[in-house]
Formats: C-alpha cells, structure tokens, sequence
C-alpha cells in the first residue's frame, strides 16, 4: 500500500511541476490543456452518474399498481319553473312520475355525471321520459360559439347592461339538444349569474367560424348531429 501511495504522490508532483513549468512558458496552451482537462472531467462525471441512475432503477422495486374502481354513470331528471327545483335519479322516476306529470315545468333536462363532468340534455315532451334507452344517449359536439353576451334592454336614455355567459355553457353542447331560447336563457342567466328572468333581451354571439351575429328573444338554436347548429324563430 504504501509504495503504490509514494508512486501516486511522485506522479502527482511531476504533473504539477509540468504544469507549472507550462504555464510559465506558454500561458495559452496551459489554459486550452486545462478547459479541456475540466470539460472532461465534467463530461465523464455525468456519464458515470447516468450509469449509476441506470443501474439503480435496474434494482429498483417496482411499485405496486393502484386501479381504480369504475364510477357509474349518474342520470337524473331536472325539472324547473318559478317556484319549484325538482330532481330525482332516472331509476327513480317511475316512483314519482305522477308528481311529473301533474307539475308545469317551464324547463326540463336530464342530466349526466361521468368522471366530474355533467352533461345536460333538454327534454321537451314529458312523453320522452318513456323512452330511456334514447334518452340516456349523450353525443357531446364541439362548441359552436366562441363568445355569448347577453344584453339586457333598459329603458331608453340608460346604459344596456352585458354580461358574457359562455363560461357554463359546455355541457349543454349536445346533439340535438335546443339551447338559447327565452326559457332556457331566463333559467340560465339566473342559475348561473343570479340574474332576474327578463321579457326583452338579446344575445350577441361569435362563433367559432368567427361569424357575428345577434339573437332576438323569440330565436332559438338547435345543435345539429353533425355538429353544426341552425337558428330558428319560435
């Protein structure tokens, strides 16, 4: 042990010395064998490094795999007027269907949960509710409007007042379904933004073609299969 120490400590000052020696007689060599010396160094400390890492996930453990359960999909029917909020699960309805069928909705959907997402389907005849198999069919389209501002007429001589409304409007982009019409906007200016149902308003909108254009209270749109949408008049 010994001798291979003085033999590594005799190498070492030699290489010193060199060095020395070099950098008293060419400074510029001395600094290009010394960047090239550390880039190295550098250059091959990473690749062990690399190596190691390599080698340790080698041996490494693999961790146990979680799955997770399925959730089921959640159907519910949705009724609203003025005075009443009536829900209740889809495997439930045939227990209250006569409290259905003797209410006035003035809106009605069914409602789908899967994964934190809630679709919403309008329901425009009781009589759907007889046909669960369609009924419980969701196609999601991709949303037709890139901006919607509903705009509330005053009285002349004062301010319109706007508000843009798109931000909770995702789940209602759903074939087929009939969406901005006066009973589905009254319902969803006030769910959403708190605001009070109103007789005259209109709707400025863009949609994602950037086509501009306005709807009137007596307008509604209707979402196509293919995913394009029609406005129509009631």
């Amino acid at each position: 042990m010994y001798p291979l120490v003085v033999f590594v400590g005799c190498i070492t000052s030699i290489s010193l010395s060199c060095m020395g020696l070099l950098y008293c007689y060419d400074k510029d060599v001395f600094y290009n064998i010394s960047e090239t010396i550390s880039w190295e160094t550098v250059s091959c400390y990473h690749k062990v490094n690399n190596k190691i890492k390599r080698v340790l996930e080698d041996f490494k453990v693999p961790e146990e795999i979680h799955i997770e359960k399925p959730v089921p999909d959640i159907y519910k029917f949705m009724g609203y007027n003025q005075y009443v909020e009536f829900s209740c699960k889809l495997q439930d309805i045939g227990d209250r269907r006569y409290f259905i069928d003797k209410s006035e909705f003035d809106i009605m959907f069914l409602t789908l949960e899967r994964k934190g997402e809630i679709l919403w389907k309008r329901i425009l005849e009781k009589s759907e509710l007889y046909n669960m198999e369609d009924l419980k069919t969701f196609v999601k389209i991709d949303k037709p409007f890139l901006q919607l501002e509903y705009c509330e007429k005053t009285t002349e001589g004062t301010p319109v007042i706007k508000t843009e409304i798109h931000t909770h409007m995702k789940g209602f982009y759903i074939q087929n379904n009939k969406i901005l019409d006066k009973p589905f906007v009254n319902w969803y200016i006030n769910k959403y933004f708190l605001l009070p149902p109103i007789d005259k308003y209109e709707l400025s909108i863009i949609d994602t073609n950037i086509n501009i254009f306005k709807m009137e209270t007596n307008d509604f749109c209707l979402l196509k299969t293919d995913g394009s949408y029609i406005i129509k008049q009631e």
